[in-house]
């Protein structure tokens, strides 16, 4: 009987995070990565779900420098896009509220598994990589998504490991309790919701790892039709 896996499954409470990339990144992350190093040789920075690095205040969207305008343009655009779809709606209006603030990280550096209450979505864009250590394990510095459905790892199917993070979810939709992981690409914007927690590995390797990251929430939203 050939009958296709994928057409009775269904991806009920699905959690949609959103996969942008920058075109033309090169210039605006120039300029962005060397604001961030000048703040960082300026000020002490704060430490929140960071373990060593630099953490900057979250104040960055008031920082005067056009790329950064530019960027947070870029964000609010793409966050509508993925709240549309989450809306089942081709379009929406809504008034957006935004926070953002800088990492740098450097050999050893990582972050605590947490989330952003009090938001609707986060997001994360890499501004520069580093030069990861080739001889380190395959996820240096990947953000990694917890599956929400704690109790389900308690129900792991046979022959998994709910320790072991995959890069890419199986088109089964995933085992249960596995973690998701997905590589820093340097322009590359990541929008999920900030109710999901999710940790950065140790960096291993050379130079800075630079990102932003964002909080948002949405207010009078309105489908267009």
């Amino acid at each position: 009987m050939n009958i296709s896996v994928r057409d009775h499954l269904l991806p009920v409470f699905a959690t949609p995070i959103g996969s942008f990339f920058v075109q033309d990144h090169a210039t605006l992350n120039q300029a962005l990565s060397a604001a961030i190093l000048e703040r960082e040789a300026a000020a002490p920075g704060v430490t929140r779900s960071n373990a060593g690095g630099w953490h900057s205040e979250g104040n960055m969207v008031k920082w005067p420098l056009p790329e950064i305008e530019k960027l947070a343009g870029v964000v609010r655009q793409a966050t509508l896009l993925i709240a549309a779809g989450v809306l089942q709606a081709k379009q929406i209006r809504a008034e957006v509220d935004m926070e953002a603030w800088a990492n740098v990280s450097r050999r050893g550096n990582y972050n605590r598994m947490h989330n952003h209450p009090d938001w609707h979505y986060s997001a994360v864009y890499y501004v520069q990589t580093g030069q990861p250590d080739p001889q380190c394990d395959r996820q240096n510095g990947w953000i990694q998504f917890s599956d929400p459905r704690g109790v389900l790892a308690e129900g792991a199917l046979p022959g998994t490991d709910v320790d072991t993070a995959v890069p890419i979810p199986p088109p089964s939709g995933g085992h249960f309790g596995f973690s998701f992981g997905l590589p820093p690409v340097a322009g590359g914007l990541l929008i999920f919701p900030s109710w999901l927690k999710h940790w950065v590995n140790p960096f291993e390797g050379e130079g800075e790892r630079i990102s932003i990251a964002f909080n948002l929430k949405l207010d009078e939203v309105n489908k267009v039709a």
